[in-house]
């Protein structure tokens, strides 16, 4: 009999609040509409502060040749830095790769080689000569 008063009691809560919900539909819907447009209102003004800054500094730029001057010589040497980099690498790689700079004839021998001894040995040369001693390889032009 409690629990039959209770689920009772429970289900008279829950249509109240859905009734209640209902009622109050268009409270809410004006609520958001006025929440959203005050955000819109925001983002809005926040646009505009941001283009006008860039404006005035844009003008700024253009009307000062000294700060123009300044300006272009500073992307000149950007770029001029970017680009000396890049080519600086290539050329870099191609020269490693035509006198086999960080190659070794026991590259195929260091699967013979213990993970600690690669740690040990860090530079080529050496784990070259970690093979030689170990009689690994025969011949080795490191």
């Amino acid at each position: 009999m409690e629990k039959e008063v209770e689920r009772e009691k429970a289900l008279a809560e829950a249509e109240g609040r859905i009734k209640e919900n209902r009622e109050n539909e268009d409270v809410n819907r004006r609520a958001m509409q006025l929440r959203l447009e005050e955000e819109r209102k925001k983002l809005v003004e926040a646009i505009n502060t941001t283009f006008t800054n860039l404006g005035s500094g844009t003008l700024a730029l253009l009307t000062d040749k000294e700060k123009l001057g300044t300006a272009l010589a500073g992307l000149t040497v950007l770029a001029l830095g970017v680009y000396s980099a890049r080519e600086g690498t290539r050329v870099a790689g191609q020269v490693f790769s035509r006198y086999h700079v960080l190659r070794c004839c026991c590259v195929k021998s260091m699967m013979q080689v213990s993970f600690a001894q690669c740690a040990i040995y860090s530079t080529v040369t050496e784990l070259c000569a970690l093979l030689h001693v170990l009689g690994t390889t025969t011949l080795c032009y490191c």
